[in-house]
């Protein structure tokens, strides 16, 4: 199935990646990893477009924002295959829409194409206006948790800015800008440690975010130039899946290796930033920088 605009995965662990087409239509599936196949299930309430959005909350259920400029929200049941209408999100969702889950009773949502974020109680259906973005979001936007206190964020919308959100004290912190600006197709991946990867969005450039330093640096491009609808998720330490978008059938698998320890040396006036990365017994210095 052509992936474009709406397009979405979530990994749900096991054998199964979940995706919606996107495309302003109902199509929605899963990729078994295993047998290398995809197949079809229970049509989407509704097509779904520009701020599609879909997420695993454990267990049995996945949330899904429609996008296309309504304020449609549903879940699904993995068990029976079945969708159900949810709460309405507090206003109409559009391009830059997105979905994070952060464990717990907790999703939180961005509108798109504006600064509005909210969250949602899973345990009482009802949505809780939340503290604005710093900016408007658009096209390229994304968020992840990497557990704990923190979500990152992707303003997308052709800016190169990076935020995180704090969940205590509902409070947004400016990061490090991305090195390019964000724009169609602008992802966020995170399985655990110290890395984010980001797809640019719009091209075929793929970055890694370190964050006890708040920098990035660029990695291996992807197969070819990703767009609207693309999404990447990991399904293990080193690696996952990724939909190339652009109304495309394009779907790729990606192993990264991050580097294993990084190691900061302050001495006066001189910092020095050195990256091993761990290859059996062969270390290899990645990256030097004296400031």
């Amino acid at each position: 199935m052509n992936i474009d605009r709406g397009g979405a995965l979530a990994y749900t662990g096991g054998d199964r990646i979940y995706a919606l087409r996107g495309n302003n239509s109902r199509s929605f599936g899963y990729y078994s990893i295993s047998a290398d196949q995809w197949y079809s299930l229970a049509n989407a309430p509704g097509n779904v477009r520009q701020g599609g959005s879909l997420v695993h909350v454990g267990g049995n259920h996945l949330f899904a924002l429609q996008g296309r400029n309504t304020n449609n929200f549903w879940r699904y049941n993995i068990s029976s295959n079945t969708w159900t209408i949810r709460d309405n999100t507090p206003r109409r969702v559009t391009r830059g829409g997105d979905l994070v889950y952060t464990g717990g009773n907790h999703i939180f949502a961005l509108r798109g194409n504006s600064d509005n974020f909210w969250r949602y109680s899973i345990s009482s259906n009802s949505w809780t206006n939340m503290e604005d973005a710093p900016a408007s979001v658009g096209f390229g936007s994304d968020m992840v948790h990497t557990g704990g206190n923190l979500l990152y964020v992707l303003r997308g919308n052709n800016r190169d800015d990076f935020w995180s959100y704090n969940i205590s004290s509902d409070s947004w912190n400016n990061l490090q800008d991305t090195p390019a600006n964000v724009n169609n197709g602008g992802n966020l991946a995170y399985y655990n440690g110290n890395y984010i990867y980001s797809l640019r969005g719009n091209t075929n450039i793929f970055w890694r975010y370190t964050i006890n330093t708040d920098s990035w640096s660029t990695l291996t491009n992807t197969p070819t130039r990703v767009g609207r609808g693309a999404d990447m998720v990991f399904t293990h330490a080193t690696g996952g899946f990724a939909t190339r978008g652009r109304n495309t059938t394009d779907f790729w698998e990606f192993e990264v290796t991050p580097p294993r320890y990084d190691i900061a040396v302050q001495a006066g006036s001189v910092s020095i930033d050195t990256r091993y990365e761990i290859d059996g017994s062969t270390r290899t210095i990645l990256f030097w920088d004296i400031e």
